[in-house]
């Protein structure tokens, strides 16, 4: 369902679309967008400069757990509809204003690995031989891949998103959500984009935090990416508009949002 109709007359659908980092607000703008002139409404806890997405990369690249050659259909679509919806905007004149850039990568790997599947969703795959390596000072292992993406500035392209949301008609309203029957009868169409918010919010118990650590420094001379990915750990450089991130940790199970003091080891690795 989700178009009522009344006295021979169809109604609008009233959506709410609930959380709002970047799912939840490009999900909302996309459902303005419908040919039923939905009421959109966006419910948050917390709006940008204050969500997790705000924190991301924030690289274009798939990550499939497991799996490099992943057989999910639906990510594969999801990825090329990114990929093209970010670029349409790199290069519009809104570019400079939601700091959106290509961004040129190195991923270096200690094992023998088949290409992967989004290496025709990126711009540019290539094999890199020894010799550019060592021209680089990167590690010589089993192998490394180039390719050319795209880079986003979320502090940027979130609040754009919110206002293209108003301008549109959207309402926005800011409160926490215990439950979604809190809001059971108040709309037709109830989309949940809590993220691991649903753990609680829906009790969604498969749900669970990997959390990640990272230092951010200032050094402009670095123009491109670099990832190290071994079965131990993945260390990454990623240039942004003004700074510089540098990882990673993936903490499994792990709730704290403190700085973990004993992950200074990540330093140690990184300099």
């Amino acid at each position: 369902g989700g178009v009522r109709v009344k006295s021979g007359i169809m109604e609008r659908p009233r959506i709410a679309v609930v959380g709002a980092g970047i799912v939840g607000l490009c999900t909302a703008n996309v459902l303005l967008q419908s040919t039923y002139r939905p009421k959109v409404t966006l419910i948050g806890e917390k709006f940008s400069p204050n969500t997790t997405s705000d924190l991301s990369g924030a690289i274009v690249l798939p990550i499939v757990e497991g799996n490099i050659r992943s057989s999910d259909i639906r990510q594969q679509e999801w990825t090329r509809t990114t990929f093209k919806y970010l670029y349409d905007l790199f290069s519009s004149p809104l570019a400079g204003r939601l700091n959106i850039t290509l961004l040129a990568a190195y991923e270096v790997f200690d094992d023998e690995r088949e290409d992967p599947w989004w290496k025709d969703c990126v711009l540019g795959f290539r094999h890199v031989g020894t010799d550019e390596l060592k021209m680089l000072h990167y590690p010589l292992d089993k192998g490394c891949w180039s390719f050319t993406t795209l880079l986003m500035h979320c502090r940027s392209f979130l609040p754009w998103q919110l206002e293209q949301f108003k301008c549109k008609g959207g309402m926005v309203v800011q409160r926490r959500i215990e439950s979604l029957q809190e809001i059971d009868g108040d709309y037709d169409i109830v989309v949940n984009c809590t993220g691991l918010g649903s753990r609680e919010l829906v009790n969604d118990q498969q749900l669970y935090p990997v959390r990640g650590q990272t230092i951010t420094v200032r050094a402009p001379w670095v123009k491109h990416a670099f990832g190290y990915d071994t079965k131990y750990s993945t260390l990454y450089v990623l240039p942004r508009v003004d700074d510089v991130l540098l990882g990673g940790t993936a903490d499994v199970g792990n709730w704290s949002e403190q700085v973990d003091p004993a992950h200074r080891w990540l330093k140690k690795r990184l300099d």
